[in-house]
């Protein structure tokens, strides 16, 4: 799709992994090429794909027109270094195959519930069905040896019930 119109300038896309479009901005640049222009063309490309809920450039999701609760995973997820430049949220029940089957990249309850369980002497028996992040485990566990939170952690810790 590209390739026809951006003829004769290399590959554009570097990658496509974890559900986001990695481009080649080295290529991007040194053709004099406008990657704002090539990132709206992409992002329009893969709305108009039937497996596709929505599809935004990362730097641009704010402004987007996604649900909060989508949107909220996304600019969570994002780091301007190691991101892709473009997120794709696929409907639900729709997954990109590998030799390894499915994994938690995707948005839905379903794909992202992970069972926590935190066992050893002196824990005692509690649940909770309240909404816990992966983010909230090591001031959990600071919480549960009695000592501070580790530096940079930005979870609170898990109250359980009996």
């Amino acid at each position: 799709m590209l390739a026809k119109e951006y003829p004769n300038t290399g590959d554009l896309v570097k990658t496509v992994m974890n559900y986001q479009v990695f481009f080649n901005r080295e290529v991007i640049k040194n053709q004099h090429l406008d990657f704002a222009k090539i990132k709206q063309t992409v992002v329009d490309f893969l709305k108009e794909d039937s497996c596709v809920l929505y599809a935004c450039d990362m730097e641009k999701t704010m402004t987007e027109s996604i649900p909060e609760e989508v949107k909220y995973r996304i600019v969570n997820g994002y780091n301007r270094e190691r991101s892709g430049d473009i997120q794709i949220v696929l409907k639900p029940n729709f997954y990109t195959h590998g030799m390894k089957g499915t994994d938690h990249g995707a948005w839905n309850l379903y794909d992202t519930h992970i069972p926590l369980v935190f066992m050893g002497w002196g824990i005692k028996h509690g649940a909770t069905t309240k909404r816990t992040f992966m983010t909230d485990i090591a001031p959990t566990i600071g919480a549960l040896i009695h000592v501070q939170a580790p530096n940079g952690c930005v979870g609170k810790p898990i109250s359980f019930t009996r």
